[in-house]
């Protein structure tokens, strides 16, 4: 699996230089993602809703904690920003973090709706106006991804341009030129993906098993070592780019990966599972709920000056374990 990381990297670092590392995040983070809701969906077949949803919320919390918590103590650890830090787009950080708390609003409320029903209605009742909501909502989600993608992509382009690094990275950064086709790279790109992902399924059998021979719990399994081991594409190219001092790539990939499964995947599961006569919902447990808010706010403080350093790694990391450690009992 970690010898396709240098290969991730490299794609992602040739598109990055075609456009900008905000589009060579997105496409970093959009080919993972893909293989997630995928095996979401087969997962949707069998019914296996809470598994999908704590996996899912599991996946946003170890982006935004673990994976952006290891790239921020990998580039402040570097010996030429140890003692400055490391600047990323402020701007964009910014946007990310608006989403994300946007995000976390869309699937509050089927939560709260689902917890302080109406005192006459029956709970069948209940119950379908909660799929309801969970649905409306979901399209409203989808929609506001759409717009951020427009925002993005066309208007607001020159928002996302490449913010300059590390005062030390910038001449070394300036004759840098593609080594690869954009054909090539976007294969390469997708094929290693498939590949990485096709690993960590292999690996997620077997964590399963050993998992119900260790005694774990079924939280920390669906929440903690399912989305670590699924989502290995984004985290190994996170880190590497950030030992690289491409921080912008490296937040790229971490936090746009967290929003793009917070605000897309999440709502497109749940009309996917409409259409397949399935009822996933948008009701998720309040400990999770809770994790989510509270990580998504600790995370926007600490990327909203636009650097960041070793501690705040440190940081992130904590709160990750603190998590982990909830969830084994």
């Amino acid at each position: 699996m970690w010898m396709g990381r240098p290969l991730l990297g490299d794609f992602t670092e040739d598109l990055a230089i075609r456009s900008n590392e905000s589009l060579g995040a997105l496409l970093n983070a959009t080919f993972g993602n893909a293989t997630e809701v995928i095996v979401s969906i087969f997962a949707l077949k069998s019914g296996m809703y809470e598994v999908i949803k704590n996996s899912l919320v599991g996946s946003v919390l170890g982006n935004l904690l673990l994976v952006l918590g290891c790239a921020m103590l990998a580039s402040g650890l570097r010996a030429s920003s140890i003692n400055s830090g490391v600047s990323h787009n402020a701007s964009v950080a910014h946007m990310y973090s608006h989403l994300l708390l946007m995000s976390c609003f869309g699937i509050t409320i089927p939560t709260i709706y689902s917890i302080a029903a109406p005192s006459g209605s029956k709970k069948g009742l209940s119950v379908e106006a909660t799929l309801s909501v969970s649905r409306e909502i979901a399209v409203v989600m989808i929609v506001m991804y759409v717009l951020f993608m427009i925002f993005q992509l066309g208007t607001h382009k020159e928002l996302f341009d490449d913010c300059d690094d590390a005062a030390g990275d910038e001449d070394e950064e300036a004759g840098e030129e593609p080594q690869y086709t954009m054909t090539f790279a976007l294969s390469g790109l997708a094929i290693a993906t498939i590949l990485i992902a096709i690993m960590s399924e292999c690996l997620v059998d077997t964590l399963e098993v050993a998992s119900k021979e260790c005694g774990l719990t079924q939280g920390f399994v669906s929440v903690i070592l399912l989305p670590i081991v699924g989502n290995a594409a984004e985290h190994s190219t996170a880190v590497w780019m950030a030992v690289k001092g491409k921080m912008d790539i490296a937040m790229g990939v971490a936090v746009g990966s967290s929003l793009q499964i917070a605000l897309f995947a999440v709502p497109t599961l749940v009309l996917i599972s409409w259409g397949m006569g399935k009822h996933l919902d948008l009701v998720f447990e309040p400990f999770l709920l809770t994790s989510l808010w509270m990580s998504v706010l600790i995370g926007a403080e600490l990327l909203r000056r636009g650097q960041s350093n070793w501690i705040k790694g440190a940081m992130l990391l904590a709160l990750y374990i603190m998590i982990a450690c909830t969830l084994m009992h």
